[in-house]
């Protein structure tokens, strides 16, 4: 088997995210508290089964996805990630388009503080665990 050679790091960086099952993103928080998404994995609509396009409009607005029953759960969570700036790992229901149903998500943010322990970005992961679920649920 040959080995590939990548022209730079970033190349790399792109080949590895891109096998991982995964969606991950990178969101910034800007100066004024807008938000800027800086990286989409290409898994979003595997996982999410939502558009780059709607991820990318306002990655926070998607609240109304989650299953009623699990809104109270990752809005405390929400509020731990800004109040404890430690990373957070939850699991609930997000309503898949592409499905048309459910499906329980893992998300893991990992919030990047600067020296003066601002918070200026997240580092987020999504894995489908539907079937983990289903399986513990049995």
């Amino acid at each position: 088997m040959r080995a590939h050679h990548f022209e730079s790091d970033n190349e790399l960086v792109k080949a590895v995210l891109g096998r991982i099952e995964d969606f991950i993103y990178f969101v910034d928080i800007n100066g004024d508290g807008s938000r800027t998404v800086r990286y989409v994995g290409p898994h979003l609509e595997k996982v999410l089964g939502i558009s780059r396009e709607l991820f990318t409009a306002d990655p926070f607005s998607l609240h109304d996805r989650v299953h009623p029953d699990d809104q109270e759960s990752v809005a405390e969570t929400a509020l731990r990630l800004k109040t404890e700036k430690k990373p957070q790992t939850l699991i609930y229901r997000f309503y898949n388009d592409q499905q048309e149903k459910y499906t329980w998500l893992e998300e893991s943010v990992f919030p990047q503080v600067d020296e003066q322990g601002r918070h200026h970005a997240y580092l987020g992961i999504f894995r489908n665990v539907s079937e983990r679920v289903e399986r513990e649920n049995a």
